[in-house]
C-alpha cells in the first residue's frame, strides 16, 4: 500500500488591527455623533427592526470604521536593546522611501551600517561590564552576561531516511547522498 503525502502552508489568518488610543476622546466623539446618525425615529419602529445579527454587523463596522478614521495604527516593531533611536528613525524613512530608486539604495546601506555601529558598540558595552565584574570579583554577574552573548544555539537536525528503512544521521553519508543525488540531475539534464 503506497500513498502520497502533500504538506501545504496553512494560511496565515488576518492581523486585527490594533489601534493607539492617545486620541481617545476624538474616537468617542466621532463614535458617538456617527451612533446620534444611527438613531432615528424609523429606526425605533417595531415593524422596522432588523435582526440582532444584521444589528450587531452595523455595529461592529461602525466601530471598526471610526477607528480606522480617527486613531492611528500601533506598530509593532521588535525593539532590540542596542539598536539605537536615530538608526528606527532612518530604517522608518527607508520604509516610507519608494523601492527601487538610488535614494532607497543609499537609505538601505546607511542602515545596515549603523546596525552593524550599533551592534559593535552594544557587544563592546557588554565585554566592557564583563572586565569590571571580573575586576570586581561578581562571578554571578559575569557568567549572567557570558550566558546573555552566547546563548545556547541549537543545530539543525539532518536526517535522510534510504529505502531499506535505514536512518542516516551522519554529516558524511548526508553529504555523499546530496553529491551522488545532485550528479544524477546534472546527467539528467
Amino acid at each position: 500500500m503506497k500513498f502520497k503525502l502533500k504538506l501545504h502552508k496553512l494560511p496565515k489568518a488576518k492581523k486585527k488591527p490594533c489601534f493607539d488610543f492617545s486620541q481617545m476622546e476624538e474616537y468617542q466623539v466621532e463614535l458617538k455623533n456617527r451612533f446620534e446618525l444611527l438613531d432615528i425615529p424609523e429606526a425605533a419602529d417595531p415593524g422596522n427592526r432588523q435582526s440582532a445579527e444584521s444589528e450587531w454587523v452595523q455595529l461592529k463596522e461602525v466601530v471598526a470604521e471610526t477607528a480606522a478614521k480617527t486613531l492611528t495604527r500601533k506598530t509593532t516593531m521588535v525593539n532590540k536593546e542596542w539598536i539605537k533611536p536615530e538608526t528606527f528613525a532612518l530604517m522608518e524613512e527607508k520604509r516610507n522611501c519608494r523601492r527601487r530608486g538610488d535614494e532607497y539604495k543609499k537609505l538601505k546601506r546607511q542602515v545596515r551600517s549603523l546596525l552593524r555601529r550599533d551592534r559593535a558598540d552594544h557587544l563592546t558595552d557588554i565585554c566592557q561590564q564583563m572586565n569590571d565584574y571580573e575586576k570586581r570579583n561578581k562571578s554571578k554577574d559575569l557568567l549572567s552576561k557570558v550566558t546573555e552573548l552566547t546563548k545556547k544555539v541549537y543545530p539543525a537536525v539532518k536526517v535522510i531516511s534510504i529505502r531499506d528503512g535505514q536512518t542516516l544521521t551522519e554529516t558524511e553519508h548526508i553529504l555523499e547522498i546530496a553529491r551522488v543525488l545532485r550528479n544524477l540531475v546534472h546527467r539528467s539534464r
